[in-house]
């Protein structure tokens, strides 16, 4: 387990390991790997796209949300099926009237609350 710091305005991971510390700034470059399209949107809003383990499209994106600064994150389009007896899973038609949400609308805080956990997953593979 390791701790995240800030210190004007950049973000910092810190590890100790066998009795050494070890500092790792925390830029776009180390977040975002290669496989992560950076698509701004037609509005000029950032835009990475990847996929999830199973091979999901999904998104981050900056949000046009006016009063704060927020971004959306999560699988792309909800995939609705259905299991069929004896063949499986289906595609699943919805009525346009039926509205899912597959994105999460995230402000600051949030995703400030959210690092240190995911920042710990990537170090050990635990949520902690």
């Amino acid at each position: 387990m390791g701790n995240m710091f800030g210190v004007s305005g950049i973000l910092y991971w810190m590890v100790f390991d066998n009795g050494l510390m070890h500092v790792a700034k925390l830029t776009t470059t180390t977040i975002f790997k290669a496989h992560m399209k950076n698509i701004p949107t037609s509005r000029g809003f950032s835009r990475y796209d990847f996929e999830d383990r199973n091979g999901h499209a999904c998104s981050m994106q900056k949000s046009s949300i006016a009063t704060e600064d927020c971004i959306w994150l999560g699988i792309d389009d909800a995939d609705p099926q259905i299991m069929i007896p004896n063949e499986g899973w289906k595609k699943y038609d919805i009525p346009e009237e039926v509205l899912l949400h597959t994105r999460m609308h995230l402000n600051k805080e949030q995703v400030r609350e959210l690092l240190p956990h995911l920042m710990a997953f990537v170090s050990d593979g635990e949520l902690e």
